[in-house]
């Protein structure tokens, strides 16, 4: 049987807390980009993301990249950085919270999510709450809401 319930109820599968926002302009003197979420490499797709800071970073000389978060491929993620020579502008931070995840959206220019699957990412979520513009890849799930609200850019190739 059915469970009823005498109230109106909604199932929502994945969703952000909306802020009550005061847009600010920064005025940074270089664009900072960021990633928060899980450190696993292969299924988000960091690899992709470290590789493509680092041809931005050849072509303009300016940028930075954070990387807000923890997971299993820690490690392995600050070999990579080191690969491509961008311990100056890619900065690993360890995972916020309330406060301190809705201040580290702020001080953020573009959201950056490169999975190769996912099902509409809670960072990517919890960044548009925050008015931040996304740049994601098809696999995220988002590509339609992104392309349809002009909340940002979707990669034109698969991750």
């Amino acid at each position: 049987r059915w469970l009823r319930l005498k109230t109106p109820y909604a199932i929502v599968p994945n969703g952000a807390f909306l802020p009550d926002l005061t847009p600010s302009l920064h005025g940074h003197a270089t664009i900072r980009f960021s990633y928060m979420g899980r450190f696993a490499i292969d299924h988000k797709g960091l690899d992709l993301l470290i590789r493509s800071f680092a041809v931005f970073y050849q072509a303009t000389r300016h940028g930075y990249l954070f990387l807000i978060g923890d997971g299993a491929d820690t490690s392995r993620l600050r070999r990579l950085i080191a690969h491509y020579h961008l311990q100056h502008r890619v900065k690993i931070m360890p995972p916020r919270f309330r406060d301190d995840k809705a201040k580290a959206l702020t001080e953020t220019d573009i959201f950056v999510h490169t999975s190769r699957w996912d099902v509409l990412p809670t960072g990517c979520l919890d960044a548009a709450a925050h008015g931040k513009p996304l740049l994601v890849v098809p696999q995220t799930g988002l590509a339609p809401y992104v392309q349809k609200h002009r909340a940002g850019w979707v990669t034109n190739q698969a991750a």
